[in-house]
């Protein structure tokens, strides 16, 4: 019906709603006519403009990248640019390989595109791809060695193992991918092909997932990586110019370029291993495990899960009225910090964040270890430039980077991979003839105002050499009034070390001992963790 039809039969609506109805006839058939279309009213426009057309994806891309709308990004469509039609030669045998590199002028680069598999100490290249302007691009299956050229190449430090094993390793290598780290350190990863397409708009042609049988080397992967080198000049000449515009160009060339070689030595060389001290450090922790697990359930009254936040969370905060000071969206915090602000409340708590110390190195590398050690007796970690923001190193296939070392325990962790001798000893200091040229002058990394600088001095220091660190005793001590107790906690429940007198029974526990004033392994002092820091009543 409609609305004249309604108030032409409004005898036949009953009660309280004829009423209403009667009284807004007026107001009713206005609304009636304004919500009505009227189609004979003049109309200008060209329908057509209005048809759906598809977006500029390459200007809609370069303004949702400059917006940071980054998810939005990830959903737009891939704009790959197709192979290029340029031929791309395909090099066989060491012959034409040296004809191919006659026809690069002395002194200019070459740009360097890769495929194979990454991981040291040797890394196997199936293929690489070659560009120059004046050469053309090409292609080479296998490992080519390319004398002391300057490369442009992306993720350099896998090609210069390789090169390296075979005994030479070129002069200079710009690493594009060191490149866009310094221009967006906040990157999650940097392919080839996402900061292209961050710079230009569009990318190169992506390699291939290789099969489960194994890639296959023909022209058409040749063709891709020969076009990929091609667009390694065209983005080195980008970031190059953004680095100088801002002023970042000296710490490439000062910092991260001259650490490539040096890290790349340091994959290759490794870090030994020493399985029997690992094994008999694995049956020690077993049976520190098994005592902490026993002592935790007498002090809980109980035994349950240590490992469950939700059973710990139970323990401490709801059968032995311990100060709740972190919820979250689950229910109680369990946490190391909050943890660390209840040691001495309860003589639980040291034991759970003891069992934590051993389980964590027991899964890490204890058991993690012996897999990764390879047929030289070495564990070969991947070091990453161009992963944590910040600029620090990291590294992976082990981490060997996050071995607490405030214990004894994990002091001692350590110790199955010390090198045996200085040769074997893992240096940042690479090998005169493996350096680059700006490297042999003056090293960079020794700078104070590096970034790495800190970092790199601490690992080269040696205990028989000195030491740029002050002495302990000459270090500036924290005064008991600059670590605070949490308000949260009541005096109440702070026990003193009178009533939790674990530093006594150190001795006699069946853990390792806590209270040491040393660690028995490398001598260095311990802070008792088992009684209260200095302050507390």
């Amino acid at each position: 019906g409609s609305v004249e039809r309604l108030y032409e039969n409004l005898p036949l609506v009953g009660g309280k709603l004829r009423e209403t109805l009667a009284a807004s006839r007026k107001q009713a058939l206005l609304s009636h006519e304004l919500a009505s279309l009227s189609r004979s009213a003049p109309v200008t426009l060209d329908l057509e403009a209005f048809r759906r057309v598809e977006p500029d994806w390459v200007r809609l891309r370069g303004l949702w990248m400059e917006m940071e709308f980054t998810r939005l990004v990830k959903e737009l469509p891939a704009t790959q640019v197709a192979v290029s039609a340029e031929p791309v030669a395909r090099l066989d045998g060491p012959a034409a390989l040296a004809d191919y590199l006659a026809k690069v002028p002395a002194g200019a680069p070459l740009a360097v595109d890769w495929v194979g598999d990454a991981r040291p100490p040797v890394p196997r290249i199936d293929a690489v791809g070659l560009f120059h302007p004046a050469a053309g691009a090409a292609w080479f299956a296998g490992r080519p060695l390319l004398g002391e050229r300057e490369l442009i190449v992306h993720d350099a430090k896998p090609l210069l193992e390789a090169w390296l094993a075979a005994g030479t390793a070129p002069a200079v290598v710009q690493d594009t991918a060191l490149a866009a780290y310094l221009l967006n350190p906040a990157r999650a990863t940097y392919k080839l092909d996402e900061v292209c397409m961050e710079s230009f708009g569009e990318c190169p042609p992506t390699l291939p997932a290789p099969p489960a049988e194994g890639r296959v080397v023909d022209d058409a992967l040749g063709g891709v990586l020969g076009d990929r080198a091609r667009w390694l000049v065209r983005y080195w000449k980008h970031a190059a110019a953004d680095l100088d515009e801002r002023e970042l160009r000296r710490i490439y060339d000062e910092i991260e370029r001259p650490l490539v070689p040096v890290l790349a030595d340091m994959e290759q060389v490794g870090i030994r291993v020493e399985p029997g001290r690992l094994e008999a450090f694995a049956k020690e922790l077993e049976r520190n495990l098994d005592n902490l697990t026993r002592e935790i359930h007498e002090l809980a009254g109980e035994e349950f899960a240590i490992a469950s936040p939700r059973q710990l969370a139970h323990i401490l905060f709801e059968k032995l009225k311990l100060p709740a000071l972190r919820r979250t969206k689950t229910g109680y915090s369990t946490d190391a910090a909050v943890l660390e602000e209840l040691v001495g409340v309860h003589p639980v708590i040291q034991p759970v964040l003891d069992w934590r110390i051993y389980t964590k190195l027991r899964s890490t590398y204890v058991e993690a270890l012996p897999s990764l050690i390879a047929d030289d007796g070495r564990v070969h970690t991947t070091f990453h430039q161009a992963v944590a923001s910040t600029g620090r190193l990291s590294s992976s296939d082990p981490n060997l980077q996050n071995i607490p070392i405030r214990t004894s325990p994990t002091c001692r962790a350590s110790r199955p991979s010390s090198p045996p001798s200085s040769r074997a000893r893992t240096s940042t200091r690479a090998p005169p003839a493996r350096c680059s040229r700006s490297s042999r002058r003056r090293s960079p990394r020794c700078s104070a105002r590096s970034p790495r600088a800190r970092t790199t001095r601490s690992c080269t220091a040696s205990p028989r050499s000195g030491s740029r660190r002050q002495p302990r005793s000459t270090r500036r001590k924290p005064s008991a009034t600059s670590r605070p107790i949490s308000p949260r906690i009541p005096a109440s429940a702070r026990s003193s070390t009178a009533r939790w007198p674990r530093a006594a029974s150190a001795a006699t526990s069946p853990r390792c001992s806590a209270a040491a004033a040393t660690c028995p392994t490398c001598a260095r002092a311990i802070p008792s963790r088992a009684t209260p820091p200095s302050g507390w009543p």
